[in-house]
């Protein structure tokens, strides 16, 4: 008899084993059908071994010692089922219950409570500026500065690394050194690579390619002021011949740079006002003095006020 109970059990234990893993299945009816389908039969396996060992004893209704059997195996993973359910609500539950109350705050009144912590940036443009000439600072925060502006590829940006050239710290010259003379190579290239396509064939986009890069040489300051000259006489000579935009752009940088405003003016009359074009307007109405003219087009492109050199203009004009 305890044989039959044994193998019984393992029976009913995998084909119960085979029921929970039916809810594995994505289809809600077919995992529903297949729990029930394998564990009522896990059921009726182990109810009928327990009832062959309890009816050698019990002098009752055998019929009655079944069912009941059957129904007490049949519910006690059901049961337990449900329970582990109801756990987890009350465990749901006292997750919210754990998550902080934020206090209400009204926008009026983030400029003036004390609960508000405001972090101040770690360097300011005045900082950075600060870091750069004064040698006698901290190398470390000094050369964290020089990082910060190497991000940017501005004039201002290669006179800060031309300062940096002539620094006391190694880590600092060194650095300097390597992002102009990254900066070298990169438009070098790209102008040798140019040239060469220039000897095989005149294009003018070639030629306007080679212009605006031996411009960048000249306002990114990478070129000795003995050279400059020379480069812009290259300039002039790619530009030879082209009447685009472009090309007219180049040649009113140029004409500013030499503070030659009748070459300017003449440009201009070439040109539309538009958001290209309306600061080199604006440089010739204040060379010219016509401040008139110079109202005007910044009511027109109000975005202008951000030129340093305007933005006075425009706060007399906003203020009246």
């Amino acid at each position: 008899m305890s044989r039959l109970y044994t193998k019984s059990l393992i029976l009913a234990l995998i084909l119960d084993l085979i029921a929970l893993s039916s809810f594995m299945v994505n289809h809600s009816t077919l995992r529903l059908f297949l729990f029930l389908s394998f564990h009522t039969l896990a059921t009726l396996i182990i109810s009928y071994a327990i009832h062959r060992i309890a009816s050698v004893r019990y002098k009752g209704s055998k019929r009655l010692l079944f069912i009941a059997i059957m129904l007490f195996v049949f519910a006690i993973p059901i049961v337990s089922y449900v329970g582990l359910y109801i756990l987890n609500i009350l465990m749901r539950k006292d997750k919210k219950r754990d998550k902080p109350q934020f206090k209400h705050i009204e926008v009026d009144k983030l400029l003036v409570i004390d609960e508000i912590q405001f972090v101040a940036r770690f360097f300011g443009e005045g900082a950075v500026t600060t870091y750069i000439t004064n040698r006698e600072l901290d190398p470390n925060f000094r050369l964290k500065a020089f990082l910060i502006i190497s991000e940017i590829v501005s004039p201002t940006t290669i006179q800060f690394l031309k300062l940096g050239l002539s620094d006391t710290s190694d880590e600092i010259r060194l650095l300097s050194f390597s992002l102009i003379n990254n900066l070298e190579k990169k438009i070098s290239n790209e102008i040798f690579q140019l040239k060469g396509m220039l000897e095989d064939d005149d294009c003018q986009e070639v030629r306007l390619k080679l212009a605006k890069l031996h411009w960048e040489l000249v306002y990114l300051h990478l070129v000795d002021e003995t050279l400059k000259d020379i480069i812009i006489e290259n300039i002039l000579n790619y530009l030879d011949g082209i009447e685009t935009k472009d090309a007219k752009l180049i040649l009113l940088k140029i004409a500013i740079l030499k503070r030659d405003f009748t070459q300017v003016e003449k440009i201009l009359n070439q040109l539309d006002v538009d958001a290209e074009t309306v600061p080199y307007f604006l440089e010739l109405a204040f060379y010219q003095r016509d401040f008139e003219r110079l109202k005007a087009l910044m009511k027109q492109y109000p975005e202008t006020r951000f030129i340093k050199k305007f933005y006075s203009i425009y706060r007399l004009r906003h203020d009246c």
